[in-house]
């Protein structure tokens, strides 16, 4: 029993040790593995730091009877001023027949790299809000879509 908690204790350290770059993620479940046009998720990132530059990944989870190659993603950011940008974000999720991402079983975890290197320019809360960007109203076997920012790794902190 000492063993086990050890191992897990050691791997839970490793973990987390592995993930400090980490400043936010968040992931939301689609209602009934549906996305509907009609239904924006909306995020709501706290910032301080405006120092250090971030990447941004758009998290997607999708069944494998997810019935396209891709999905398009509509994705607003506010600023805490009331700035608003929108870019549309392209991620492949089936490439030569084969999914891609991280998949076990029929589910299949993406991060798709939305922005490298940004600044966010303002202290407080940005808002993000992303909607499917397809010709149908409803995009069955999306699981669950959300955002991960991660600082970028000084080399000279090493």
């Amino acid at each position: 029993m000492y063993k086990l908690f050890l191992l897990l204790s050691v791997i839970s350290i490793t973990c987390i040790a592995c993930d400090k770059n980490k400043i936010f993620e968040e992931n939301v479940a689609i209602e009934n593995n549906i996305w509907n046009i009609k239904k924006p998720i909306q995020l709501t990132i706290p910032v301080e730091d405006t120092q250090t530059p971030n990447n941004i990944y758009l998290n997607i989870r999708n069944a494998t009877s997810y019935p396209f190659q891709n999905l398009y993603v509509f994705l607003e950011m506010t600023t805490p001023d009331g700035k608003k940008t929108q870019d549309t974000v392209g991620c492949t999720l089936q490439q030569n027949g084969e999914w891609t991402g991280e998949c076990a079983g029929d589910i299949c975890d993406n991060q798709v790299l939305f922005k490298t290197n940004y600044l966010f320019t303002q202290k407080g809360n940005y808002t993000f809000t992303l909607n499917q960007a397809s010709y149908n109203e409803e995009l069955p076997g999306i699981m669950d879509v959300g955002l991960r920012i991660e600082k970028i790794k000084n080399d000279a902190s090493k």
